[in-house]
C-alpha cells in the first residue's frame, strides 16, 4: 500500500530549527509577503494607500509616503503592539500547527518560555482569526450533519441522600449546550486520495428542530444531499432537501453507502481536544474551540508549513482585537455571546 501522506516526508515542511534560524529580516519579508502579497509593496493601516512606502531601517518599519504615519508588519493586525519576536511567533503557530488535536496555553508557554497569559492570548489571537476568516459560502452536494452535547454532565454528590434527578431541566447544568456541524464532502482526487473535506461548526442552546433548520437552510444550498443519524432534530430537513437517515442503532453505515462518518470524525477529535487539552473552559470560548477543530479537520492532508502560513496570513488579515487586547489589565469582556444564536450562529461568522 502506498505510504500515507502523513507518514511521508511532505508533510513535514517546517520545523523549529527553521524557524529560530531565521534572521530578523527574512521572518519581516515573510510576514510582509503574506499581509501584503508582495514584500516591496504595502498598503498603508492608517489611510489605506497601496505603494512603496518609505523604509526606516533604524525603526525597522515604514512610513506612509500620503499620511506621514509609520507603521510595521504586525500594525493594525492581531499583532498590533505585540513584545514577541516574530521568530518566536512563528514558532507559535507552528507548534499550534503540530498538535494535531490541540494544543494547552500551559504546554505553549513552557514550550516558548514565556508566561502562562501570554501563550494563552497568542493562542485565542489565532483562534479568533480562524474563527473570523473562515469560509461562509453555502455548502452543495453531499453534506453530513451531526451534533453533540457539551457540559452536559454534572458529576453527582457523594451522599445518596444529597442526590438529586438530572433529568429534570432546573438540575442540569446551566452551561449545556450543543456542537451542530456542517461537513461537505469532496470528491476523490485523480491519484485515488480522499478529497479534501469543508467543515462550518455551530454552536446552539440545545437540539431543537426549528433552530437546526434554520442554520441548514441558511448555509445549505438547495438540491443537496445531507445525511444525517435518525435523531429527532433532523426530521423535517426531508421536506428541503433529498434526504438519507443512518440508523446506529443497527448500522453506522447503510448498505447503501449511506453515512455520516465523516462527522462523526469531527466530534472525535473534539472530544480528545477539549478533554485531553483544554480540561478547563466555558462556554462563551466554545465556538473558537470547535472551530479550531474544523480547520484541522480540512487541513489534515497538508503540510504543516502551508498550515502555518495560512494561519499566519489569517492572523495578519484581521484587524486588532476587543477581547484579546490588554488581557491583563481586565479587559476580558467578549462583546458577542456565544449562545446568541441570531448573531453568531445564523448570521456569518465573520460578522461576529
Amino acid at each position: 500500500m502506498p505510504q500515507h501522506f502523513l507518514l511521508s516526508s511532505g508533510a513535514r515542511g517546517l520545523s523549529l530549527k527553521q524557524v529560530f534560524a531565521m534572521s530578523d529580516d527574512v521572518a519581516r519579508e515573510t510576514f510582509a509577503e503574506l499581509r501584503w502579497g508582495d514584500k516591496l509593496v504595502q498598503t498603508c493601516p492608517h489611510c489605506g494607500v497601496i505603494r512603496a512606502h518609505r523604509y526606516v531601517k533604524l525603526q525597522k518599519r515604514w512610513r506612509c509616503k500620503e499620511c506621514y504615519q509609520p507603521f510595521s508588519v504586525t500594525s493594525g493586525s492581531v499583532f498590533h503592539g505585540h513584545k514577541l519576536p516574530l521568530q518566536t511567533i512563528i514558532a507559535g503557530i507552528l507548534i499550534y500547527a503540530n498538535a494535531v488535536k490541540g494544543l494547552s496555553a500551559l504546554q505553549l508557554s513552557r514550550e516558548l518560555d514565556v508566561q502562562y497569559k501570554t501563550a494563552f492570548v497568542l493562542l485565542h489571537k489565532i483562534r479568533e482569526s480562524l474563527w473570523k476568516t473562515q469560509n461562509t459560502t453555502p455548502f452543495e452536494g453531499d453534506v453530513e450533519i451531526d451534533a453533540a452535547h457539551v457540559h452536559r454532565y454534572m458529576r453527582p454528590k457523594n451522599k445518596k441522600a444529597d442526590r438529586v434527578d438530572r433529568r429534570l431541566e432546573e438540575n442540569q447544568n446551566k452551561m449545556k449546550c450543543i456542537v451542530l456541524v456542517i461537513r461537505q464532502r469532496c470528491p476523490a482526487q485523480d491519484d485515488g486520495e480522499e478529497g479534501a473535506m469543508r467543515t462550518r461548526i455551530f454552536v446552539l442552546k440545545s437540539e431543537n428542530e426549528n433552530d437546526i433548520r434554520a442554520v441548514v437552510e441558511a448555509n445549505v444550498k438547495r438540491g443537496s444531499r445531507i445525511f444525517t443519524d435518525e435523531a429527532s432534530g433532523y426530521a423535517s430537513l426531508g421536506a428541503l432537501y433529498p434526504h438519507e437517515v443512518v440508523c446506529h442503532e443497527a448500522e453506522y453505515q447503510s448498505d447503501s453507502g449511506a453515512n455520516q462518518n465523516q462527522a462523526e470524525s469531527y466530534f472525535a477529535r473534539l472530544r480528545r481536544m477539549l478533554m485531553g487539552q483544554i480540561h478547563q473552559y466555558v462556554r462563551k470560548h466554545l465556538d473558537v474551540y470547535a472551530n479550531e477543530i474544523a480547520f484541522r479537520e480540512d487541513w489534515r492532508r497538508k503540510s504543516n508549513r502551508t498550515f502555518v502560513m495560512d494561519a499566519l496570513q489569517k492572523c495578519l488579515q484581521c484587524a486588532r482585537s476587543r477581547d484579546w487586547a490588554k488581557y491583563w489589565q481586565g479587559n476580558k469582556r467578549r462583546h458577542d455571546s456565544v449562545m446568541n444564536i441570531p448573531a453568531r450562529t445564523l448570521a456569518s461568522p465573520a460578522a461576529g
